[in-house]
C-alpha cells in the first residue's frame, strides 16, 4: 500500500465522522510533519481534545488530551 492509498482511505473515514457527526468541528492540520493530522477541539459535547495522525504509511494514532490538561 502506498502512502497516498493511505492517505484517501484515511480522508474517507474522516469524511464518515464527519457526515455521522455534523455537529463536531474537525480541523485537518496541514502543517503538521506527518501525512494527515486532524484535531478535535473541545466542544460542545466533547470535552477532551482528540487528534488522529497517519504517519509512516500504516500508523494510525488516536490520542485523546487529559480532560484537565487539555
Amino acid at each position: 500500500m502506498s502512502s497516498i492509498d493511505s492517505v484517501e482511505i484515511a480522508n474517507g473515514a474522516i469524511a464518515k465522522i464527519r457526515e455521522a457527526l455534523p455537529q463536531i468541528e474537525v480541523v485537518v492540520d496541514a502543517s503538521a510533519p506527518v501525512e494527515l493530522s486532524v484535531d478535535i477541539p473541545i466542544q460542545t459535547g466533547l470535552k477532551p481534545r482528540i487528534n488522529l495522525n497517519l504517519q509512516n504509511v500504516d500508523e494510525l494514532h488516536f490520542s485523546v488530551a487529559c480532560p484537565t490538561h487539555a
